[in-house]
This record gives C-alpha cells, sequence and structure tokens, in this order.
C-alpha cells in the first residue's frame, strides 16, 4: 500500500519541510527534496511507515495518544512496532539510528493518518486539514521548536496562540478538534526532522 503517494501526503511533507527549513541547514534540505531521492531511497525511508499503514495504524498510533490504553495494548503495540522495525533493518542492514529515526517516521505518519481520519470523521474538511499544514511553515522557529521538544502539551497559552491562528484560517474552533490539529503539527515536524536526520547520516 502506498498511502504517500496521496496528494494530501505530498501537501504535508511539503509544509513538514517548509516549517523543518526554520531549524535544519538549507544542505539538509536540499538533500531533503523527494525530488531528488530515488524510489528505492523512499522506500527505504519510509518502509516502517507502509507496514504500520498496511495493518497497525491504529493500534501504534493509540499506544502515543490514548493514555486510557492498558498495560497489555501498550505492550502489543511496542512489539509490533518493534517487529516491523525489525524486518526494515534486516532488509536495508540499518543501523540503530536509521533503525530509530525510521521507527519515529513510521509511528508519526501513522499518527497523522489516524487523526486526520478521526477529524474527518467528526467533519473536517480536507482542506481545512490543509491549512493546518500550511500554518506550518509561518511557524516562528522557536514554536518549530516547541513542538519538536514535545513542550506544547502542557502549555495552556502555546495552545490558545496556536490555536487561535488556526481557527483565524478557518479551522473550527472546537477544542477538541483544534487538539487532533496541534498533534498533526506535531507529528508533521517530528516527521520531517526524523528525515532530515536520515539524510545526514553518513
Amino acid at each position: 500500500m502506498t498511502f504517500r503517494t496521496t496528494d494530501f501526503f505530498v501537501a504535508r511533507l511539503a509544509a513538514a519541510f517548509a516549517a523543518m527549513a526554520l531549524l535544519a541547514p538549507p544542505a539538509t534540505a536540499q538533500k531533503l527534496d523527494l525530488n531528488n531521492l530515488t524510489q528505492a531511497q523512499q522506500d527505504e525511508m519510509y518502509c516502517v511507515y507502509e507496514a504500520i499503514s498496511a495493518n497497525d495504524s491504529y493500534l501504534i498510533a493509540d499506544s502515543y495518544l490514548d493514555p486510557s490504553l492498558s498495560d497489555e495494548e501498550i505492550k502489543k503495540a511496542e512489539a509490533t512496532l518493534e517487529k516491523q522495525v525489525a524486518s526494515c533493518a534486516t532488509k536495508y542492514g540499518w543501523s540503530a539510528d536509521r533503525r530509530a529515526l525510521a521507527s519515529d517516521i513510521g509511528v508519526h505518519d501513522a499518527i497523522i493518518d489516524v487523526v486526520s481520519e478521526d477529524l474527518i470523521d467528526e467533519g473536517v474538511k480536507e482542506a481545512q486539514l490543509k491549512k493546518i499544514l500550511a500554518s506550518l511553515g509561518k511557524l516562528a522557529s522557536a514554536d518549530v521548536d516547541a513542538f519538536f521538544g514535545n513542550k506544547w502539551h502542557d502549555d495552556a497559552a502555546f495552545k490558545k496562540r496556536i490555536g487561535a491562528g488556526l481557527v483565524a484560517t478557518g479551522f473550527p474552533n472546537d477544542e477538541y478538534l483544534l487538539e487532533g490539529a496541534l498533534v498533526m503539527m506535531e507529528s508533521s515536524i517530528i516527521t520531517a526532522m526524523s528525515m532530515a536526520r536520515w539524510a545526514d547520516l553518513p
């Protein structure tokens, strides 16, 4: 299954790269231009994501998003993810660093899939989802850093400010939907930064 060929997937990567460009050096941004990556390079980078997307998006995503999951469910998700990472690592001969980065790319793209599907089920339009993505490239570098550093979850002022910016673009002014939008922003940035680190590995 090649979810990454969809218009929405391409749009979210482009937006995430725009945000990443605020933090990553120009040389890294050039390396990460999808037009410069061969199909084989893309297949390797997205190996874990493709495996997760085919069968286990909700299982993996919920282990990160749902605090009510039992220890047993979390262990099942961790074991499933590790099995997929190990399979890709064996196929491509990954180092420990590449394993970790491919895992992050797979997990956070799966989170975006799950959250965006949930938002659509709640009535959010795809055009509004794309506005979430477009806002990434307009963030201040400090805000990108806050998302990447996982600092925003307990920062009410930050969430209110970023949420107000989304509402100004036409996104619904609803606390639950805005929380999902911010999760999408966080995972988009983590994905892009993981890809940047991947590109910089020898």
